[in-house]
């Protein structure tokens, strides 16, 4: 997972925030490009106060964008780990073991939206300001969040509305892979008309600055829908290896019993892999083998699991099913950097027709999942 970059400058909703080094870079062009063109209106003072307000204006329409992605993400259950603001726009880190086309969608549209509604209040405030740089400012307000929340609709990856367009065709198909590989087309079509206009606007003999930022937006586009349509093509690859094709058989038991439950699981007093479990079911430490082969067989019943197991610090539960593919199994490593995985997947059905509790089914690492991999490609 990338790390940020940048100067922290707060929170929101405990997700740290990072302004990245390129905004001072932006900031620059926008209070000097404004500035130039209104001097001869304004006067230098007034016309470069106005570019600075438009930049600072920038940088909040971005930093609401990305408040709307934190909510509706933590809305859905995900984990957010932070929002970073770029030269080009921001970005929300987030995961999420379970997550689904409509979460997908809702969070995707989420910091678009935001920006409509910010370009809604500003029409209405149009009507109250007094004219002259107070209107100014409101109608770049506008302008701006109009233009951010609408460009990032369109159907193509990395805009939000590409995010639309792959969970449409995840939910269609069945396949995330698939849904990525055809955002990233739709996001490569939008590109080549970015393209397309930025030659036309060569060809008019607009201004160097605005061709070249332009190219950027283009160049940024086809980048993004790249990685999209290579990123579904890894998970198709990833969609040949089950989950249990790459774990060790595990069973998981409550930290607080005692080592005597064990006298039911298979290969006591060394099964394969005992992980202990707090009261929300998730994998807390691994049972240590040696030590649990010194407790004496009178203790047995009064000797917890969790004094002869080996604390694993973190969030290390993955919930998938063995018959899965490995994508969110590899995802949850990647991203949390796990040395061990402990998988879990639902309960069964109590004759009731009520799920049961979910239960730790095996223990994955690098290791297992490297020798898993090789021995299915050989099949």
């Amino acid at each position: 997972m990338a790390q940020p970059s940048g100067w922290r400058i707060g929170s929101v909703r405990g997700v740290p925030v990072y302004l990245g080094t390129t905004w001072p870079l932006l900031v620059v062009l926008v209070v000097v490009l404004n500035g130039s063109q209104l001097t001869d209106a304004l006067g230098p003072v007034t016309a470069y106060g106005l570019g600075l307000a438009y930049a600072a204006m920038l940088v909040f329409s971005v930093f609401v964008h990305e408040v709307g992605h934190v909510l509706a993400a933590q809305w859905r259950g995900y984990t957010v780990t932070r929002v970073q603001l770029d030269l080009i726009g921001g970005h929300t880190a987030h995961q999420s073991d379970n997550t689904s086309p409509g979460s997908n969608a809702i969070v995707a549209v989420a910091g678009p939206l935001a920006n409509l509604v910010l370009a809604a209040l500003a029409a209405a405030a149009l009507f109250v300001v007094p004219d002259g740089v107070p209107h100014m400012v409101v109608a770049s307000a506008l302008w701006v969040n109009g233009l951010v929340g609408l460009f990032n609709l369109l159907p193509g990856m990395p805009l939000d509305g590409g995010h639309v367009v792959d969970s449409l065709v995840w939910k269609a198909t069945g396949s995330r892979p698939t849904g990525l590989v055809a955002a990233g087309w739709t996001g490569r079509l939008i590109a080549l008309v970015v393209i397309a206009f930025v030659a036309l606007m060569v060809v008019q003999g607009r201004s160097l600055v605005t061709v070249m930022w332009g190219g950027l937006i283009a160049w940024v586009l086809w980048a993004g829908a790249t990685r999209s349509i290579q990123a579904g093509a890894a998970r198709q690859e990833l969609g040949r290896h089950s989950t249990g094709s790459v774990m060790r058989p595990a069973v998981g038991l409550p930290q607080d019993a005692p080592v005597s439950a064990l006298l039911g699981v298979r290969g006591f007093p060394v099964p394969v892999g005992v992980v202990t479990t707090d009261a929300e079911h998730r994998a807390v430490g691994l049972v240590d083998p040696s030590a649990l082969a010194q407790v004496p067989a009178e203790l047995r019943d009064s000797t917890p699991l969790s004094a002869v197991a080996r604390t694993v610090p973190g969030d290390w539960t993955v919930d998938a099913a063995p018959q899965e593919d490995i994508t969110r199994l590899l995802e949850a490593v990647t991203s949390r950097r796990l040395q061990v995985a402990a998988i879990r997947e639902p309960g069964p059905l109590d004759p009731d027709g009520r799920p049961t509790p979910p239960r730790i089914v095996g223990l994955a690492d690098h290791a297992s999942m490297e020798a898993g991999m090789r021995a299915n490609a050989r099949g």
